[in-house]
């Protein structure tokens, strides 16, 4: 399958239920209304993927589209390039194993060995009501 840069990205860090993922993190896009049901749509053909996940695409549907970024709406455009930005962050890391490269059966997090206790535990602050966090 003729694959752009960033969903190699993708699958080398998630491994090989990245397009669910996917899937999942557009819909969020839309359920926030940050983009249109149009916008969604093309970010899940980009994929190769409905958005809906029960029909498959058409041959036509399928041809690769290039995302523009520039196009979404601010909040959203934002989002993606953070997460793509970080895709490429991981693909530089070393292995969860310390021999310098990624298994994608171990490292990746939808392979086959994956142990999510692997993962580092994240805390994140949100301020509410304008309170300043220090």
């Amino acid at each position: 399958e003729n694959q752009g840069r960033e969903a190699l990205s993708f699958e080398h860090a998630f491994g090989p239920g990245w397009k669910q993922i996917w899937r999942v993190m557009v819909r969020s896009l839309r359920q926030e209304s940050l983009v249109s049901p149009a916008q969604a749509a093309g970010l899940a053909q980009a994929a190769g993927i409905s958005i809906d996940g029960d029909a498959p695409l058409s041959h036509r549907d399928r041809r690769q589209k290039p995302i523009h970024l520039s196009r979404f709406p601010r909040l959203a455009a934002d989002r993606l390039a953070f997460f793509f930005q970080s895709l490429r962050w991981i693909d530089r890391q070393p292995s969860s194993k310390g021999g310098g490269s990624f298994d994608e059966a171990t490292d990746s997090l939808t392979g086959i060995r994956f142990d999510p206790g692997s993962i580092p535990s994240l805390t994140q602050i949100i301020p509410a009501y304008n309170e300043v966090v220090i």
